[in-house]
């Protein structure tokens, strides 16, 4: 019995019921082996006969003793057959028990040993339970095999009947979509054109796809029904290729056939073959993004060959079997190249082998694909009646660019997907509200564009897309930009709470499910645009503040100076007076809340700082600027005269006889590099370690301008300086404005 259940115990050993059994068993074996003239007592003689009954009783006691305990507290926890065990265990303690007064001749016996009967009990209802458990077992596997058939059946009748209402609906829009485009309601202009041929073929492209769901409930009850006749496959592969055209970039994408003349028709149902060209063919569009795609038919013995080739991605040649399989794809990462359901190859080698051909495919990863089926040739020929799908023109080839603009009043907005119909229908929404739009098709394109453009107000960004996904992408966005000085909204299919919490932890200030509501989607780009203005215009408040930071005992010194020269130098006086109101100007425009300046700007403010400076310590302050003229860059209003003045009141007038102050802007490959330096005695170790720390108490200083330039180009102020030499601090504006 012990080595039947554990027979079971091997074969499945999540169940561990069996495996205690098992060492029941043992026990029993046990005490069996030393039962009646204790066999032991015989091969090992120098024990006591006495200590080896005690042992016997004691260990039996303890089992019992044991087994009852376990029992109770499962009868009370009202444990599945805990009653029948418990029964089980009070038989094995009766027996023991009367057994054990017998022995103490507490009682007499009356009937022979009851601890094997005891036993006996309950090995028999441990088996019999073990029994009733797997009948159990195996009743509740045929149940949930129904329950499962049954769902199988309910779910391909649910397909079935979606796909046919799906059907309906979308003919009725390709209809009119196709009479619009022929000019129904009038001319068109090129947006709206360009618009409609994208509904027009993105309506076709999900209605295969809602064939191809019909077409797999059909398969597996193989009742898929050929309508066979003699075809011209040259007019199939055509009307399949120009549907395509429209969907490819053709400058990057080459889409051709190399189809001899005099080749025999095929037999073959007219509208399978279409659908198995479209699979093909499509599929072999996704996975190409430069190349050529060439559909070629030769004739071999009694069949007609055809290949689709293509120069793509390409297929790993242990994944030949599986891209036949249904829901099989080669990459099922967020980061893949194309989305899909898996369905196109499976059915496409039904749909072939149902009619008496054969498919098979070649592949490199990183050269491409080939595609290669049969069918039979038709000994008929065909009727000229095949009707072509109509191609719309140049606005129709709606991927010959996937980066676009759309310029408009409002704040600017960059959309990142891989799809053309996403960005074009949310273009589209965006438009209707003003947005100026920015629409690239990868994560690298569009970290190109934050890197060249400084005003950008939101990311609207997909998560699944190539090489980089949208995770990724935000996450390198959050390295150096704050979630309040670019905010990111992500759309994408993916919903759950994971896929969400994920999004978050790599910055994105809000999450949209698709498909996306047009007012949702206009309502959320709405309010984070708002944040990133309600965040500039505090930037911009904040250098109104720095900008009237002005000290009074400045001013009374430098209309002193003004004075002076008032009877000495009457005409540097009116040039002081003009610097003044110059540098007045500047500092005190508080209407100018912008967060960039021009950088003659901020120079021409610096020049009439020092000229004033100059006229006060006369010889005493030199200066020096080394210009690049060709340098035309934006940088932050007030990020250089505070270094100059900085450099002036706590480095220069601490040196005795005067010093150089140098400005120097030049071009340098990170960007527009700005450098203040001076001769003057220069700042000690401990000091300078701590010259842009909070511990730096000096006022308007170099602090504040490190702390902006830090928030809004990853990188603030580099100061060296060296004792009695003097000191130099510089930033780097980088291109665009913003590091990555």
């Amino acid at each position: 019995m012990g080595m039947y259940y554990l027979s079971i115990y091997l074969m499945r050993r999540e169940d561990r019921s069996s495996l205690y059994f098992v060492l029941m068993c043992i026990v029993v074996i046990g005490r069996t082996s030393i039962h009646g003239d204790y066999s032991v007592y015989r091969l090992l003689p120098f024990i006591s006969y006495h200590a080896i009954v005690f042992f016997v009783l004691a260990m039996l006691t303890l089992t019992s003793v044991y087994t009852v305990f376990c029992t109770c507290i499962a009868f009370v926890r009202g444990k599945q057959d805990s009653s029948i065990v418990l029964f089980g265990a009070l038989g094995l303690v009766g027996g023991a028990a009367y057994d054990i007064l017998v022995y103490l001749k507490l009682i007499p016996q009356y009937v022979g040993e009851l601890s094997s009967f005891g036993f006996f009990v309950l090995l028999f209802f441990q088996s019999f339970v073990l029994a009733r458990r797997f009948s159990q077992a195996f009743k509740n596997v045929n149940e949930l095999s129904g329950e499962l058939l049954r769902m199988d059946k309910l779910k391909d009748e649910f397909l079935a009947n979606t796909s046919h209402e799906l059907r309906t609906p979308l003919n009725g829009i390709l209809g009119i979509t196709e009479a619009l485009l022929r000019g129904s309601e009038g001319n068109l202009n090129e947006g709206q054109r360009q618009n409609l041929s994208i509904v027009a073929v993105s309506t076709r492209r999900l209605a295969n796809l809602v064939n191809d769901i019909l077409d797999y409930s059909r398969l597996k009850h193989r009742d898929i029904k050929l309508s066979l006749k003699p075809l011209r496959v040259e007019a199939v592969i055509e009307t399949t290729l120009n549907v395509f055209r429209q969907l490819t970039d053709r400058q990057q994408v080459e889409i051709t056939s190399v189809i001899p003349g005099g080749l025999p028709p095929v037999m073959a149902d007219e509208n399978r073959l279409a659908q198995i060209m479209y699979n093909l063919v499509g599929n072999a569009v996704k996975f190409t993004r430069q190349g050529y795609i060439r559909v070629t038919v030769k004739e071999s013995g009694d069949m007609l060959e055809v290949c689709v080739e293509d120069t793509g991605a390409g297929i790993p040649e242990e994944k030949f079997d599986d891209i036949f399989k249904s829901f099989e794809q080669v990459d099922t990462s967020i980061t893949r190249q194309h989305g899909g359901t898996g369905l196109g190859l499976h059915i496409t080698k039904f749909l072939i082998e149902s009619h008496g051909g054969s498919i098979w495919v070649a592949s490199e990863v990183g050269k491409g694909s080939k595609f290669n089926f049969t069918l039979p040739a038709a000994k008929e020929q065909a009727a000229e009646n095949e009707a072509a799908v109509p191609v719309y023109g140049p606005a129709a080839s709606a991927r010959e660019s996937l980066s676009f603009r759309v310029t408009g009043a409002g704040a600017h907005v960059l959309l990142v997907d891989d799809e053309m119909v996403n960005l074009q229908s949310a273009a589209a929404i965006l438009k209707t509200e003003g947005y100026s739009v920015t629409a690239v098709d990868s994560g690298r394109a569009a970290l190109e564009e934050i890197r060249k453009l400084n005003d950008i107000s939101l990311v609207v960004l997909d998560v699944m897309m190539p090489e980089l996904s949208g995770y990724e992408v935000c996450r390198t966005i959050r390295e150096n930009i704050s979630h309040y000085d670019l905010p990111v909204l992500m759309l994408t299919a993916k919903t759950n709470t994971d896929d969400i919490v994920r999004g978050f932890e790599a910055g994105a200030n809000d999450y949209l499910p698709k498909p996306v509501a047009a007012e949702e989607l206009l309502a959320r780009v709405k309010t984070l645009v708002n944040l990133k203005d309600s965040v500039d215009k505090a930037k911009a408040a904040e250098v109104a503040f720095l900008q009237a930071q002005i000290k009074p005992h400045f001013l009374f010194n430098v209309l002193n100076t003004i004075s002076s020269f008032c009877d000495t130098d009457p005409e540097r006086a009116g040039k002081l007076i003009n610097d003044l109101a110059n540098y007045l100007r500047h500092s005190f425009d508080f209407k100018n809340l912008d967060l960039f300046v021009p950088l003659n700007t901020e120079i021409s403010l610096i020049k009439s700082y020092l000229e004033i400076e100059k006229a006060r310590f006369g010889d005493e302050l030199s200066v020096e600027f080394n210009l690049d003229e060709t340098v035309k860059a934006d940088i932050l209003p007030l990020s250089i005269q505070p270094l100059v003045e900085n450099t002036i009141r706590h480095g220069l007038r601490k040196k005795a006889g005067g010093g150089t102050v140098t400005v120097s802007v030049s071009q340098v490959p990170e960007g527009v590099q700005v450098i203040v330096s001076d001769d003057g005695p220069g700042v000690t170790a401990d000091k300078l370690d701590k010259i842009l720390t909070a511990e730096n108490v000096s006022g308007v200083g170099l602090k504040n301008i490190h702390f902006r330039l830090k928030k809004i180009y990853g990188t603030g102020l580099s100061v060296e300086s060296e004792t009695g030499k003097g000191t130099r601090v510089s930033f780097t504006v980088p291109i665009g404005g913003v590091l990555l």
